[in-house]
């Protein structure tokens, strides 16, 4: 009976998902004004998905389809508006993208709390549910009883995929630290998925930690569940590493009488400073990346 209920309510969301693809990838909720409300339908439908039947749904990409559809490409199209300087719609755009972010992360948080709840998850960085206030429905289900294993694992997966997203919503309201916590509360609950590592490496390129951006996207490639882009972004951030200037050391003056070839050096070379070091570290990392290409 529940995977007959997780069946139809998918029936559901793909009629919504379809409505939501005909628009342009560019077109934001300003442009149309039931494009929010058809989305916001989606994803109560997706909610209620994978809180009724979490196999199937992670079967079907739900989650995916959730962030992607739900999410990703309205925020995408808010940005380009709110970066475009000779939109009439900027302003309105840049205001809307900040509720929309924060709708998110209220999202997000409720599934995860759902999720954990419902499975029984207890994850030492959650807090209480008291402290997030009474909400229908939140409470582990009647039917749901002992998790098994498997049900076990897919909640894990799931509620790392909270932790992530909670993490990019908070990277793209530039909110960096709060990002990298998230990233970092996702590894806490599996250290086998390659996808905070790389989003770790994101949040630390935003620092300008070059080489700390670099072992991140290496670390989401040697890991149980591998990160699929994970090889073009460490391919991209060495040679964006790499081709950035690296500010030469002035030669010293020349002393009245010499010339300088009759400079000599004596003594041990001059040690490089921390930042020097990294940036040729990362350049010697570029060199040996391409060679092995």
């Amino acid at each position: 009976m529940v995977l007959n209920a997780a069946v139809q309510m998918l029936r559901e969301a793909e009629e919504l998902k379809q409505k939501i693809l005909k628009f342009n990838s560019g077109t934001s909720m300003l442009q149309d004004k039931t494009l929010w409300a058809t989305q916001q339908q989606l994803q109560k439908v997706y909610q209620k998905v994978l809180v009724l039947d979490l196999d199937y749904a992670l079967e079907k990409k739900v989650e995916q389809d959730l962030w992607n559809v739900g999410f990703k490409q309205q925020i995408e199209a808010l940005q380009a508006i709110s970066k475009d300087r000779k939109s009439s719609l900027r302003s309105e755009a840049q205001a809307m993208l900040s509720w929309v972010l924060q709708a998110a992360v209220g999202f997000y948080l409720c599934l995860l709390h759902q999720i954990c709840t419902t499975f029984k998850l207890d994850l030492p960085f959650r807090r209480r549910a008291s402290l997030l206030g009474a909400v229908e429905g939140w409470e582990a289900s009647a039917g749901v009883g002992a998790v098994s294993a498997g049900g076990a694992a897919a909640a894990r997966y799931a509620s790392q995929h909270c932790l992530v997203h909670l993490g990019d919503l908070a990277r793209y309201r530039h909110q960096l630290r709060v990002a990298h916590t998230f990233y970092r509360h996702a590894l806490a609950v599996s250290v086998h998925s390659g996808q905070p590592y790389n989003q770790l490496a994101l949040v630390a390129w935003r620092r300008g930690r070059r080489l700390a951006a670099v072992y991140w996207h290496v670390r989401s490639l040697l890991v149980r569940a591998p990160f699929p882009p994970a090889p073009a972004n460490l391919a991209r951030t060495l040679a964006a590493a790499a081709s950035r200037d690296v500010k030469e050391v002035p030669a010293l003056p020349v002393l009245p009488g010499l010339t300088p070839a009759a400079v000599q050096t004596t003594g041990a070379p001059d040690s490089l400073d921390s930042h020097t070091y990294a940036n040729e570290l990362v350049r010697t990392l570029h060199y040996l990346h391409t060679a092995e290409q």
